[in-house]
């Protein structure tokens, strides 16, 4: 466990968040993140077969893991954040 504080909360923590299996067997970088009815999704952007299921880790694994992830921590609800490369600047917008 991470003893990373989340917008100053530690329970942040625990949240659940989903990712393809690219980026649970860290495979490939994050390169999208989306916060849909308050869930986050964390994604490569590359093709996945159709039978494919999200896995679910902890926020505080991935943070640890991409740490540029913080610039786009307070996303807010029915938004997205995408770069074209890992390093790169985070575009945001509103999800359509």
């Amino acid at each position: 466990m991470s003893d990373r504080e989340i917008d100053g909360n530690p329970e942040m923590n625990n949240i659940a968040v989903f990712v393809c299996s690219h980026i649970f067997e860290n495979a490939m970088p994050i390169l999208y993140a989306c916060r849909d009815g308050g869930e986050w999704q964390f994604l490569c952007g590359e093709p996945h077969g159709n039978n494919e299921l999200p896995r679910v880790i902890g926020l505080a694994h991935i943070l640890d893991r991409d740490k540029s992830l913080s610039d786009i921590i307070n996303l807010p609800d029915g938004f997205e954040a995408g770069r074209d490369f890992a390093g790169a600047e985070w575009k945001v917008s509103k999800m359509r």
